[in-house]
Parts: structure tokens; C-alpha cells; sequence
């Protein structure tokens, strides 16, 4: 099976001087080439191709026909190869409408444009490439750019669309399309809380400036008092302490007195 080799291109459609495989990854800041031909007949209707389903964006609708352009190629002859491997037309007269990088593909397009009065019935369809054409009149088109079956056409094509809708409007052929809808206001977002202080004066000093609270130290945990040996009761604390024995004569309190009665007198 023989490889398709192109050639690579930078950003800006100069040649790079070096060569790339289909199928095989394209290296960071190279691109290859791919020309479009987008045909309308005399009476304003644009032709519509159908991919093959077995090929990427399969089933899918182009408003053109083209492809990549093979090694030693200019933009003119692979879009001439192109539309008439696709479609059986001759591209005699077709004229260039620039071209513009597209990074998600990695591929520079060249865009042409052909205006032909051929039989509509004379397309000519590629086993494996296209399965299915149409002409359709500028109004439904335009009708289908702007409605959700935009997303029936080729991502490649619909650069091409939209500029022939505009060029449609432009000359009157087709009615031009009113204002937009306005896009929805996002909220705003609700505001951070602020923290402020409690009322009432700020603290000051006696010469009348302020001066902020004292931040609180916390109490040093790692340092505790020695635990009293079994059988002896805990070293009395406060001030007078030191010395001082429990006065083991002295009467109970009143109050452990009486609860002491009562409990004697339980059953």
C-alpha cells in the first residue's frame, strides 16, 4: 500500500521543506495542506456533498468538495484534483478565496469558489469518498446555517457557509437575518462578609490612641504538678498553705453532719 506523503508548511502557508505521512502524528509547529472548492450553480442554488460514512465526520454534509494536497502540489491543482475525483466537475474558472490556519487539524485550507451552469443531474459521486449529493437554493442554506442543522455540515464547511450567507446578504439575494438574542446576565456574585468589630468606642490609652486587646496566651500544658504518693492525700495549695496539717478534732460542718443522719437512718 503506497503512503500519502504532503508536504509541511508553517503557520503563515510558507514551505517548510520537509515532508509528512498520512496517518502519522504531524510534528509541533507544522501543518499540512487542504484546499476546498465550493460549487454554486448560475441560479443561486449551492451543491451539497455527503461524506462516506466510513470516513472521519462520516454522513456528515460539505458545503465543498476538496482534501489534502499531495507532495508538490500548489493550492490550484489539488483543488482541481479534488472536485473532480469528488464530483466529476471541471474546475476551469474557479476563484481563490484565501486561505486561513486551523490549529485543532493542524492543516492550512485554501478556499476556491466556482461558479458553473452545468445539468445537475451530471455530479458524479467517488466510491468511498461521497455517497450522496443535493443542490439546495441560498434561502434553505442559509436557513440551515443558522438553525440547529448547522451541526449536519462538516466543521470544515461551515467557515465556507457562513461567508457565502454573508455575501448573499450583502447582494440582496437573500434576506438578511435580524438582531441577535441577547445574552443572558450572569449574577453577580454575592459579596465576602466582612467581620467587624462589636460596637461601641474603641479602646485607647490615656494619652488617647488606640491600642488593640491583648491576644491571649494559652496555659502551658506541659507542665504539671507532682501527683501525691497512694494513700496520702493531695499537698494543701494557697497562700498559708505551706506547714498546715488537717485539724482532725475539729466537728464536721453543720451541713455534712446532717447528711451523714441521714443516711444512718435509711433502711
Amino acid at each position: 500500500m503506497n503512503k500519502e506523503i504532503w508536504d509541511s508548511y508553517h503557520r503563515d502557508g510558507t514551505p517548510a521543506g520537509g515532508d509528512l505521512v498520512r496517518g502519522h502524528r504531524i510534528p509541533n509547529g507544522l501543518y499540512h495542506m487542504i484546499c476546498t472548492v465550493a460549487v454554486t450553480n448560475t441560479d443561486g442554488s449551492v451543491l451539497l456533498v455527503q461524506r462516506d460514512r466510513r470516513k472521519s465526520f462520516g454522513g456528515m454534509w460539505e458545503a465543498s468538495a476538496g482534501g489534502s494536497a499531495l507532495k508538490g502540489e500548489s493550492p490550484e491543482q489539488c483543488a482541481m484534483r479534488e472536485l473532480r475525483e469528488e464530483t466529476g466537475i471541471d474546475g476551469t474558472g474557479m476563484r481563490s478565496e484565501g486561505f486561513y490556519p486551523d490549529d485543532k487539524f493542524r492543516s492550512i485550507i485554501y478556499e476556491f469558489s466556482l461558479s458553473t451552469d452545468i445539468p445537475k443531474d451530471s455530479v458524479k459521486l467517488q466510491a468511498g469518498e461521497t455517497q450522496d449529493y443535493r443542490w439546495v437554493p441560498r434561502e434553505e442554506f442559509a436557513e440551515m446555517m443558522r438553525s440547529r442543522s448547522r451541526w449536519n455540515i462538516s466543521p470544515r464547511s461551515r467557515h465556507f457557509g457562513y461567508r457565502i450567507i454573508r455575501e448573499a446578504e450583502e447582494k440582496g439575494l437573500i434576506p438578511k437575518r435580524e438582531g441577535r438574542r441577547p445574552k443572558k446576565k450572569r449574577p453577580e456574585p454575592l459579596p465576602t462578609p466582612v467581620r467587624r468589630s462589636p460596637p461601641g468606642p474603641a479602646p485607647t490609652t490615656g494619652n488617647g490612641s488606640r491600642t488593640l486587646p491583648r491576644a491571649r496566651t494559652p496555659p502551658d500544658r506541659s507542665v504539671r504538678p507532682p501527683r501525691a504518693p497512694e494513700g496520702r492525700s493531695p499537698a494543701p495549695r494557697g497562700p498559708g498553705a505551706q506547714g498546715r496539717k488537717p485539724d482532725r478534732d475539729a466537728p464536721p460542718p453543720a451541713g455534712q453532719e446532717a447528711a451523714g443522719r441521714v443516711r444512718a437512718q435509711g433502711p
